[in-house]
């Protein structure tokens, strides 16, 4: 939450990270788990009947669009609300900055083509600009790395950046997602940077996706969780009568000759249990890449993503 507040005095970004948890009437979690959410989430709470679906996925929707500037709607449907929810913890977070060399929107190549690693071949809107920026060539992802940096009330220093991570030509974007998993891979990538003159192509896009990530942590090893036997949320309440049913997670990011607009949420639903170069580079992507929206100064990721082919 330092980051959030921190981030409030700066009248260039704006950064939103909002927390609600919705109880179900005549429920009541146990007070110390109340607490915490308000001491370190800064987490409101309302009462709602989940009875009552429509009422309580309508209330919770328009709180998270409010929350992320209208970009997040429709988080829950009726489907995923029943009589047995007892709570939903809802996360929101919504960022915007602008760049601090904003791209010409008249070098933008709206016929550009993107070539996707199946080989499938797209026209996209692809942004220019030639500045230098913290650059890397990386041998061990055997990709290039560029961290373009937005707006500060400081400009003598970068507080956010967009960082790009692009493999090499007739590198898989799945070889280099494959080596990140180490994270001392990724840390020592990202901090091993210097300044270079770019050629820097950067796609013009917009980008909107959602996940059920029931599966997803499960994979990672968080099964007891899900499991009505074997679930023990007693941290919350003390009958063992608690499961996770389902977590929702939405994100939109819009990048544009401006800056970027990112927004995501996750719902939680819970039920009761029944090397430097002096020449300039080319940093052209029109092929897959990752891209992090990030605080510079702590390392701290704000949004992630990957560009595989062109949104539909």
């Amino acid at each position: 939450m330092d980051l959030i507040l921190s981030a409030g005095n700066n009248s260039e970004i704006k950064l939103k990270l909002a927390n609600r948890l919705y109880v179900q009437e005549n429920y009541r979690p146990l007070d110390d788990y109340l607490s915490t959410l308000k001491k370190f989430y800064s987490a409101k709470i309302e009462t709602v009947d989940f009875v009552n679906a429509k009422t309580a996925v309508e209330s919770i929707n328009k709180w998270v669009e409010e929350q992320t500037n209208n970009l997040i709607r429709d988080l829950l449907s009726i489907n995923d609300i029943n009589p047995d929810t007892r709570l939903v913890l809802v996360n929101c977070i919504y960022f915007k900055g602008n760049w601090v060399n904003k791209f010409d929107n008249t070098q933008t190549d709206e016929k550009a083509i993107f070539t996707s690693d199946d080989q499938t071949q797209s026209e996209i809107a692809l942004m220019y600009q030639k500045k230098k920026y913290n650059y890397a060539d990386n041998q061990t992802l055997n990709a290039q790395i560029a961290h373009i940096p937005y707006k500060s009330v400081d400009k003598n220093s970068t507080r956010f950046v967009f960082t790009v991570i692009l493999p090499k030509r007739g590198v898989k974007l799945t070889d280099v997602e494959g080596k990140l998993e180490d994270k001392q891979v990724l840390k020592q990538a990202l901090s091993n940077t210097q300044q270079n003159e770019l050629d820097f192509y950067l796609p013009k896009f917009r980008m909107e996706c959602q996940f059920d990530l029931n599966s997803t942590l499960m994979h990672l090893g968080m099964t007891d969780a899900f499991s009505q036997r074997d679930a023990d949320f007693t941290g919350i309440e003390s009958s063992k009568q608690l499961s996770i049913s389902k977590v929702i997670h939405k994100a939109y990011i819009d990048v544009n000759e401006e800056g970027s607009e990112a927004a995501a949420a996750t719902s939680v639903i819970m039920m009761r249990c029944a090397v430097m170069r002096s020449e300039t580079v080319e940093f052209k992507c029109d092929r897959p890449f990752l891209f992090f929206i990030r605080e510079a100064n702590r390392d701290i990721p704000l949004f992630m993503g990957k560009y595989s082919k062109p949104p539909s």
